[in-house]
């Protein structure tokens, strides 16, 4: 399962939880721990597919990039 779908399914999970009051101090704690988690993989796969671009644009098209996300002053 990619880590999109991962981070949605712990979310719902949550949710579904909360809903149902199956959720204690203890679980929601773990729950949380775990959503967060794959959230922060989720965040390092997207930043290091920035870092790979780096490596594969030409200088011109690295400063397009830039402006285009707006970074370039």
């Amino acid at each position: 399962m990619s880590e999109g779908k991962r981070l949605i399914a712990g979310e719902l999970a949550l949710e579904i939880a909360f809903r149902e009051g199956s959720i204690n101090e203890a679980n929601l704690r773990a729950q949380l721990r775990a959503v967060e988690t794959i959230r922060a993989n989720l965040r390092y796969i997207h930043l290091t597919a920035h870092l790979e671009m780096m490596r594969v644009l030409t200088e011109a098209q690295v400063k397009q990039y830039s402006e285009l996300r707006g970074y370039a002053r």
